[in-house]
């Protein structure tokens, strides 16, 4: 497949741009980590394929993963619109994970105790999440030619599509051959802080999804065997992550409160009580330890 990844916290997207690009160059070459995948050469061949050629753009957040077919199905299927998107160049198609994890720092069932490889919650997505978020733009559509708003609201402002009768483009598709097609890693790290279970004091911070989720709790060890196949993430890699989290809780809950409502981060109120929260129980707990 014929992709690049690249580091950005440009929202919204426009690789089409020359501007956009030239920045992307410009950064990688000042911090020599923008172009994660591919190069610098590629990346200015593919801008300019991407004058005249349909194009995709997804999005991935450094603490999500995505299904180890994504761009294979991806480019495997959604161009398959394009024959529909030639004839209408300025069309576009959104595209989105069905279905996808929770990687959870603590537990988020009642009658479990925190375990050292975290936990695995299921969810099936009613909006569209971050991850997997993918733009497909017709040769001459650019994201001005999208409707505006949250990408959680998608699913409200933009039709679905449904070929069987005739609605192709302008449209918003779910992948749902690939279930999940996504996982989100739930953790102190988060930005938006949103689904992160701390503890039971924020379990109302938790989605309606958590609610019926408790009969997961019997599935941790067949969800990890799932998970190994279709993410590549390894339990005792997960117990790795999990214990430099535990010991450095503190140091994470800081970094993030400094980054919080600063370009490309969320600002949430209730992100901040969490994590100021989070310290307090941090820094007490240490002075117990130092009294003992």
């Amino acid at each position: 497949p014929n992709f690049l990844v690249v580091a950005s916290n440009e929202n919204p997207e426009g690789f089409r741009s020359e501007i956009a690009v030239a920045d992307i160059v410009s950064r990688d070459k000042e911090s020599n980590n923008n172009i994660l995948s591919g190069s610098e050469e590629l990346l200015w061949r593919y801008h300019d394929a991407a004058q005249h050629n349909i194009v995709l753009e997804s999005r991935l957040d450094a603490d999500d993963g995505l299904h180890a077919n994504f761009v294979q199905y991806m480019q495997g299927v959604a161009p398959h619109d394009g024959l529909v998107l030639a004839e209408k160049t300025s069309s576009w198609n959104v595209w989105c994970a069905f279905s996808h994890l929770e990687w959870q720092y603590s537990s988020p069932f009642r009658h479990l105790e925190d375990a050292e490889e975290g936990y695995f919650v299921g969810i099936k997505n009613v909006g569209c999440i971050t991850p997997g978020l993918t733009f497909v733009y017709g040769v001459t559509a650019s994201r001005d030619n999208l409707p505006a708003g949250k990408h959680s609201m998608l699913h409200s402002t933009v039709r679905a599509c449904k070929p069987h009768k005739g609605i192709v483009t302008d449209c918003l598709y779910k992948f749902e051959e690939l279930m999940p097609g996504a996982i989100r890693a739930r953790t102190p790290t988060s930005a938006g802080m949103a689904n992160v279970h701390i503890s039971t004091r924020h379990n109302k911070h938790l989605s309606k999804a958590y609610k019926n989720a408790e009969p997961q709790a019997e599935l941790q060890d067949d969800l990890w065997r799932g998970v190994a196949g279709v993410f590549g993430i390894q339990r005792e890699k997960a117990v790795e992550t999990r214990s430099y989290i535990a010991s450095h809780l503190s140091e994470i809950a800081l970094e993030n409160l400094k980054g919080q409502c600063t370009a490309g981060h969320s600002c949430k109120n209730e992100s901040k009580a969490i994590l100021h929260d989070l310290l307090k129980v941090e820094n007490s707990t240490k002075e117990d330890a130092v009294v003992a």
